[in-house]
């Protein structure tokens, strides 16, 4: 069996695309009329870095929140790992949601 990259690649991008789609519209089924136009979740698929690439969007959508999932490191680790979700929160002038997992 020969392993094709590019394919392999695509076929993970358009798998997951579709579960995030799936999700999405499940979220604004059961939200009410009312409340979904304030609440109008965006989702995108980029290549990149991921703390780069959520800046990046965060800014040029004029974002007022950013929902991140974050993972705290404890001792030595902690001091010496750059946080994506600090750095994200440092770069953004909109507010910044930090999920701990």
């Amino acid at each position: 069996m020969h392993f094709e990259a590019e394919n392999y690649v695509a076929s993970e991008e358009h798998r997951n695309k579709h579960a995030l789609d799936t999700h999405l519209s499940e979220l604004r089924e059961t939200m009410s009329n009312k409340a979904l136009p304030a609440f109008n979740p965006i989702c995108q698929f980029v290549k990149g870095s991921h703390r780069d690439e959520i800046i990046r969007i965060a800014s040029g959508l004029n974002a007022d929140l950013v929902v991140v999932g974050g993972i705290i490191h404890a001792g030595i680790s902690g001091l010496i790992i750059d946080s994506t979700t600090e750095a994200i929160a440092k770069n953004l002038d909109c507010s910044v949601l930090i999920i701990k997992g």
